[in-house]
């Protein structure tokens, strides 16, 4: 986790330049990872608030952060993304719709799925097309 600055200095030495370079490079590799904001900021800058457990990226005005997701979890959250629960992904009644676990996919399909007709393998599309874009293999969810 580091933070660090991105203003060069016209009066560093080789070495000074050369070890700031190396800090900013370390600051972007870790997403400008900290607890606190970082002191200097962008528009579009990119933050991993290890505090809030969130990512966050710098407004256009820049002078604000927007937060694209949560990190809370065992994966990222996009913002605004519902993570659904098992009562709520088995509730046949439900309107209630998001992201769901491997887990509870697989709960989802052992639910409703007849076992004779349950395939072990599942094909999913990402994409509005026809042609699958992966398989998700449940027996190892």
């Amino acid at each position: 986790m580091t933070q660090a600055t991105y203003l060069l200095d016209t009066g560093h030495t080789k070495a000074q330049a050369f070890a700031m370079l190396q800090g900013a490079l370390s600051a972007i590799q870790s997403g400008n990872a900290g607890a606190s904001p970082p002191a200097e900021t962008a528009a579009g800058m990119l933050w991993v608030d290890t505090d809030g457990r969130a990512l966050k990226m710098r407004n256009i005005a820049n002078n604000g952060w927007i937060t694209l997701g949560s990190l809370a979890g065992e994966a990222f959250t996009p913002a605004g993304v519902l993570q659904l629960t098992l009562a709520q992904a088995t509730d046949p009644t439900g309107t209630e719709f998001g992201a769901l676990s491997g887990q509870i996919l697989k709960a989802v399909v052992e639910a409703f799925a007849p076992p004779q007709i349950r395939p072990r393998v599942y094909s999913y599309h990402l994409l509005d097309t026809s042609v699958p874009t992966g398989v998700m293999d449940l027996t190892d969810a």
